[in-house]
């Protein structure tokens, strides 16, 4: 049984994904929405609405513009 997998770009600011890590990318996520399941994915305030869009949804955020873009996107707020 798989435990984990991680896939690294050294810097995704600067570098795209090629077709082959896109290609993982989506089996992952198939294969984890199929087995009622979440992912840890990165997000930058750039993508984090591509991102959801896509699926995704547990995201070690990095900084507080990220968090404010992706809970206007999904209309969420903070518990108070």
């Amino acid at each position: 049984m798989l435990d984990g997998l991680a896939v690294a770009v050294l810097n995704p600011k600067k570098q795209r994904l090629g077709r082959p890590l896109q290609a993982v990318h989506g089996r992952v996520l198939k294969a984890i929405r199929a087995n009622k399941l979440y992912g840890l994915w990165n997000a930058q305030p750039e993508n984090i609405v591509d991102r959801i869009k896509k699926g995704w949804h547990i995201f070690p955020v990095t900084t507080e513009e990220t968090e404010n873009i992706g809970r206007a996107f999904t209309k969420r707020t903070m518990p108070v």
